[in-house]
Protein backbone atom coordinates (compact mmCIF):
# COMPACT_ATOMS: atom_id res chain seq x y z
CA UNK A 1 0.00 0.00 0.00
CA UNK A 2 2.91 2.47 1.08
CA UNK A 3 4.90 1.40 -2.09
CA UNK A 4 1.46 2.48 -4.61
CA UNK A 5 1.53 5.81 -2.75
CA UNK A 6 5.38 7.05 -2.99
CA UNK A 7 4.97 5.71 -6.40
CA UNK A 8 1.39 7.72 -7.05
CA UNK A 9 3.53 10.90 -4.91
CA UNK A 10 6.39 10.59 -7.78
CA UNK A 11 4.33 10.57 -10.93
CA UNK A 12 2.14 13.27 -9.17
CA UNK A 13 5.69 15.53 -8.76
CA UNK A 14 7.37 14.59 -12.12
CA UNK A 15 3.94 15.69 -13.88
CA UNK A 16 3.44 18.79 -11.54
CA UNK A 17 7.35 19.79 -12.30
CA UNK A 18 6.81 19.02 -16.16
CA UNK A 19 3.51 21.36 -16.22
CA UNK A 20 5.30 24.08 -14.45
CA UNK A 21 7.76 23.84 -16.78
CA UNK A 22 5.37 24.17 -19.72
CA UNK A 23 3.74 27.28 -17.36
CA UNK A 24 7.57 29.11 -17.67
CA UNK A 25 7.79 28.32 -21.01
CA UNK A 26 4.66 29.63 -22.47
CA UNK A 27 4.75 32.67 -20.43
CA UNK A 28 8.41 33.37 -21.95
CA UNK A 29 7.69 32.99 -25.30
CA UNK A 30 4.43 34.26 -25.60
CA UNK A 31 4.30 37.30 -23.51
CA UNK A 32 6.44 39.62 -25.67
CA UNK A 33 5.50 42.63 -28.10
CA UNK A 34 5.43 42.34 -31.55
CA UNK A 35 6.26 45.27 -34.27
CA UNK A 36 4.02 44.78 -37.06
CA UNK A 37 5.34 47.25 -39.81
CA UNK A 38 3.85 46.93 -43.27
CA UNK A 39 5.61 50.28 -44.63
CA UNK A 40 8.48 52.57 -43.21
CA UNK A 41 9.16 56.09 -43.60
CA UNK A 42 9.95 58.42 -41.15
CA UNK A 43 6.75 60.60 -41.79
CA UNK A 44 4.30 57.81 -41.33
CA UNK A 45 4.95 55.04 -38.42
CA UNK A 46 2.77 52.27 -38.17
CA UNK A 47 4.05 50.53 -34.43
CA UNK A 48 5.91 52.00 -31.91
CA UNK A 49 7.37 49.84 -29.15
CA UNK A 50 7.57 52.12 -25.47
CA UNK A 51 10.93 51.45 -24.08
CA UNK A 52 10.95 52.34 -20.76
CA UNK A 53 14.80 51.86 -19.91
CA UNK A 54 15.41 48.65 -18.67
CA UNK A 55 17.83 45.68 -21.04
CA UNK A 56 15.42 44.35 -23.83
CA UNK A 57 16.07 41.58 -26.63
CA UNK A 58 15.14 42.23 -29.88
CA UNK A 59 13.81 38.83 -32.36
CA UNK A 60 14.33 39.00 -36.38
CA UNK A 61 10.95 37.30 -36.68
CA UNK A 62 11.74 36.41 -40.66
CA UNK A 63 14.50 34.47 -39.60
CA UNK A 64 12.40 32.52 -36.82
CA UNK A 65 10.39 31.61 -39.96
CA UNK A 66 13.57 30.35 -42.07
CA UNK A 67 14.37 33.48 -43.77
CA UNK A 68 17.89 34.58 -43.03
CA UNK A 69 17.53 38.70 -43.89
CA UNK A 70 20.85 38.99 -41.64
CA UNK A 71 19.37 42.35 -39.79
CA UNK A 72 16.84 44.49 -38.42
CA UNK A 73 17.29 47.91 -38.33
CA UNK A 74 15.43 50.00 -36.08
CA UNK A 75 15.20 54.20 -34.72
CA UNK A 76 15.31 54.82 -31.21
CA UNK A 77 14.39 58.11 -30.26
CA UNK A 78 15.00 58.44 -26.75
CA UNK A 79 13.36 61.70 -24.35
CA UNK A 80 17.05 62.41 -22.82
CA UNK A 81 19.94 61.48 -24.80
CA UNK A 82 20.59 60.84 -28.38
CA UNK A 83 18.73 58.81 -31.08
CA UNK A 84 20.49 55.81 -32.75
CA UNK A 85 20.08 53.31 -35.49
CA UNK A 86 20.43 49.97 -33.48
CA UNK A 87 20.97 46.74 -36.25
CA UNK A 88 20.06 43.04 -34.60
CA UNK A 89 23.02 41.58 -37.20
CA UNK A 90 24.83 38.40 -36.18
CA UNK A 91 25.35 34.80 -36.19
CA UNK A 92 22.65 32.95 -37.91
CA UNK A 93 21.72 30.57 -34.68
CA UNK A 94 21.68 33.60 -32.74
CA UNK A 95 18.04 34.12 -31.87
CA UNK A 96 17.76 37.01 -30.41
CA UNK A 97 20.08 40.75 -29.60
CA UNK A 98 20.19 41.68 -26.17
CA UNK A 99 20.58 45.87 -25.86
CA UNK A 100 21.15 47.91 -22.26
CA UNK A 101 19.69 51.61 -22.58
CA UNK A 102 22.19 54.14 -23.33
CA UNK A 103 19.62 57.40 -22.50
CA UNK A 104 17.91 58.03 -18.94
CA UNK A 105 14.16 57.67 -18.63
CA UNK A 106 12.19 55.99 -21.60
CA UNK A 107 12.32 55.51 -25.64
CA UNK A 108 9.95 54.79 -28.51
CA UNK A 109 11.47 52.36 -30.96
CA UNK A 110 10.16 51.81 -34.36
CA UNK A 111 11.77 49.56 -36.86
CA UNK A 112 11.54 48.78 -40.65
CA UNK A 113 11.41 44.90 -40.37
CA UNK A 114 8.69 42.93 -38.05
CA UNK A 115 10.46 42.18 -34.95
CA UNK A 116 9.60 40.51 -31.17
CA UNK A 117 10.71 43.11 -28.10
CA UNK A 118 10.91 40.58 -24.77
CA UNK A 119 12.10 43.24 -21.72
CA UNK A 120 11.57 42.22 -17.67
CA UNK A 121 10.65 39.16 -16.52
CA UNK A 122 9.24 37.89 -19.58
CA UNK A 123 12.72 38.38 -20.93
CA UNK A 124 14.26 36.25 -17.70
CA UNK A 125 11.67 34.14 -17.78
CA UNK A 126 12.79 33.40 -21.74
CA UNK A 127 16.22 33.15 -20.95
CA UNK A 128 15.99 30.67 -18.00
CA UNK A 129 13.70 28.13 -20.00
CA UNK A 130 16.26 28.43 -23.43
CA UNK A 131 19.42 27.19 -21.47
CA UNK A 132 20.50 24.10 -20.89
CA UNK A 133 20.84 24.87 -17.33
CA UNK A 134 17.49 25.94 -16.98
CA UNK A 135 16.25 22.59 -18.97
CA UNK A 136 18.91 20.50 -17.17
CA UNK A 137 17.81 21.59 -13.91
CA UNK A 138 13.79 21.15 -14.48
CA UNK A 139 14.37 17.43 -15.67
CA UNK A 140 16.76 17.01 -12.97
CA UNK A 141 14.13 18.65 -10.12
CA UNK A 142 11.45 16.22 -12.20
CA UNK A 143 13.00 12.80 -12.74
CA UNK A 144 15.41 12.46 -8.96
CA UNK A 145 12.69 12.08 -7.06
CA UNK A 146 10.38 10.07 -9.75
CA UNK A 147 13.02 7.94 -10.28
CA UNK A 148 13.76 6.93 -6.64
CA UNK A 149 10.16 6.00 -6.02
CA UNK A 150 10.27 3.46 -8.68
CA UNK A 151 13.77 2.01 -7.22
CA UNK A 152 11.88 2.08 -3.85
CA UNK A 153 8.56 0.79 -4.92
CA UNK A 154 9.96 -1.82 -7.06
CA UNK A 155 11.74 -3.65 -4.27
CA UNK A 156 15.37 -2.89 -5.72
CA UNK A 157 15.60 -1.12 -2.47
CA UNK A 158 14.47 -1.88 1.36
CA UNK A 159 13.99 0.67 3.67
CA UNK A 160 14.53 -1.17 7.08
CA UNK A 161 13.43 -0.10 10.61
CA UNK A 162 15.40 -0.36 13.48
Amino acid sequence: MLKKVVLGLGVGWLVLVLASYGVLYGIGALNYTTLHVTEYSPERMTEQYHWDGGRIAISDNERKRGKKTGFVSCEVRPENGEMRHIETQGRINVMHRDYEPWFTGSATMTCRDQVTVRSGTTLRIYELVNSRLGQLAFAVVGAVPFILALIWSTGLVRIRRR
